[in-house]
């Protein structure tokens, strides 16, 4: 019997760095557009082919396979499929093994940064996933720390860069990337303070922007860097042992006469655009505006298969990664005669499809019914897919019901979720709805009971903004 800890560390060896992040128009992923191709493959791996296909027109997909293995027509693919000689793409390991000594020095890093930021009062601390906007460009950097005066940019899901210090905690494998790549983005960028941290070498190197661009710092005599202000890092308590722990970061107690307080107002944040990515042959830019709105969490779990951020958050994923390696390359990834089988059968599923419609919409207005009658909500409507006949229902289509004056006792899940039928039901209630939700429910929700007066349901959007 295999030893699951091997297995473990094989797929830590394997998988890239879940760092998602938007460069040249591309949705990138552990900094590669190999990591891209990886999470691509393992998506429609564990979800089927039919997760993708869900996302451009059966004919585009066609047109993909003729393209990307020199086929022949529409007509005789299935007979060329059989013979045709697949070899899969080489996709080498991404990840590293050395995971535990990344994952501490970013952790110590992190927690003595936050403190000695916050006992002085000198600006605000941010650790990995929260995303720094260069033009557009999305970086998310292990940690990035902003002066006061920049907390300006500071937003809700992003931070409009540069940083004044950004940290890359580096590992062996990805050591040119950090070094090399994102060096020269971070410089360019204008991000006055690059440190990389290499916790395996326990090696400290820090930069510093000049008109010249980068310039290495020296260390204090006693050891310690105070090239920012208010601020002294100790790179050697990086490596004592725990028991014999010291602080990296230290900074003098002071009040701070600043605070970031949420107001009302409008800014991009998860769900502003409407999830509509544009799948081609070729790769499609994505927008910044379009990443923000899109991205998932970088949580990536296996149970069965892959899911990054949830099934929401897979499905975004996914069509991010389409349209940033476009069709022509994803149907590499898997032989044609996968692809002409699952193609087959979604024909064969979309061909009752006007059925399938009338069963779904019986469902909702059913679910309407019951909700207004036996649980006194003030009313339901339809958004999404239901309203849309003019594209088939799919794989992640489902029944999106709007529902409004919910009382308290009530618990929606448990309820759609017994009344879905086979369908899968989601709800939205407007006042917490995202932008995106908002324009689809004054756009073209359908009623389905009760009554609707938009004016009573504006929702409520919060804005970060700096108070002194």
């Amino acid at each position: 019997m295999s030893d699951p800890t091997d297995a473990i560390e094989e797929f830590e060896a394997t998988c890239p760095e879940m760092r998602l992040e938007l460069l040249d128009g591309q949705f990138v992923i552990g900094g590669s557009l190999t990591g891209s191709r990886w999470l691509l493959r393992e998506i429609i791996e564990g979800w089927g082919k039919e997760s993708a296909l869900a996302f451009a027109p059966l004919k585009l997909w066609y047109e993909a396979l003729r393209v990307a293995f020199d086929a022949p027509n529409e007509a005789n693919l299935p007979q060329w499929a059989i013979h045709y000689p697949y070899q899969a793409p080489l996709i080498p390991p991404l990840g590293s093994r050395y995971l535990d000594e990344h994952w501490h020095a970013r952790t110590v890093l992190k927690q003595d940064l936050y403190h000695a930021v916050g006992m002085a009062s000198l600006g605000k601390c941010i650790g990995s996933d929260f995303v720094m906007r260069l033009g557009e460009n999305a970086f998310t950097p292990d940690l990035m720390f902003m002066e006061v005066s920049s907390l300006k940019g500071y937003h809700n899901w992003f931070f409009e860069g540069p940083a004044d210090l950004v940290i890359e905690v580096i590992m062996p494998e990805y050591n040119e990337l950090d070094t090399k790549e994102r060096f020269s983005r971070y410089e360019a960028g204008g991000v006055s303070n690059y440190w990389t941290i290499e916790p395996v070498q326990q090696q400290v190197k820090l930069f510093s922007l000049t008109n010249s661009g980068y310039q290495l710092q020296k260390l204090d005599p006693d050891g310690c860097y105070r090239g920012i202000e208010g601020l002294t890092f100790t790179p050697h308590h990086l490596w004592l042992p725990y028991k014999e722990k010291l602080p990296v970061f230290q900074a003098p107690y002071k009040k701070g006469n600043w605070v970031i307080r949420q107001v009302e107002g409008e800014e991009l944040e998860w769900g502003t655009v409407l999830f509509a990515p544009q799948v081609e042959l070729e790769p499609v830019p994505i927008t910044f505006e379009q990443f923000v709105s899109w991205c998932p969490e970088a949580k990536l779990e296996f149970s069965g298969c892959f899911t990054i951020g949830g099934t929401l958050g897979t499905r975004n994923a996914l069509g991010m990664l389409l349209m940033s390696l476009g069709l022509v390359e994803t149907v590499k990834l898997f032989p044609p005669q996968d692809w002409l089988d699952a193609i087959a059968a979604l024909e064969q599923y979309y061909s009752t499809d006007g059925e399938r419609r009338q069963k779904a919409r019986e469902v909702a207005c059913e679910a309407a019914r019951k909700l207004q009658e036996d649980y006194q909500v003030g009313g339901v409507g339809v958004i999404g897919n239901l309203v849309h006949p003019e594209s088939p229902w799919n794989f992640w289509s489902e029944i999106s019901l709007v529902v409004w004056d919910v009382p308290e006792s009530v618990q929606l899940w448990d309820l759609l979720r017994d009344l879905g039928k086979g369908f899968k039901i989601d709800w939205i209630e407007p006042l917490w709805c995202t932008p995106a939700e908002w324009q689809q429910i004054t756009s073209e929700m359908e009623v389905l009971a009760g009554d609707w007066v938009e004016s009573s349901y504006t929702p409520i959007r919060k804005r970060y903004q700096l108070f002194y």
